[in-house]
């Protein structure tokens, strides 16, 4: 089985973990990259793994950033 392009809202759901109502809310607030496409909801592959490689990255520089904040506390 080939890996299409493009995910469903079902299939992004399954491949990030995520319910399909976050999805939902997510595009909504225009948090992730997606396509509409006739009134169907759809989601380019590498756009995705991309978005999901930055927010890692974010989540990790906020992660640095509290530790030194707590380091500095204890140096005190």
């Amino acid at each position: 089985m080939t890996q299409s392009e493009f995910f469903t809202v079902k299939e992004l759901s399954e491949y990030i973990n995520i319910k399909e109502k976050t999805i939902y809310a997510w595009v909504s607030r225009q948090v992730l990259p997606y396509y509409q496409l006739e009134g169907t909801l759809r989601f380019r592959r590498s756009e995705i793994n991309s978005w999901l490689e930055h927010r890692k990255n974010l989540e990790n520089s906020v992660v640095i950033q509290r530790i030194k904040v707590f380091e500095e506390k204890r140096v005190l």
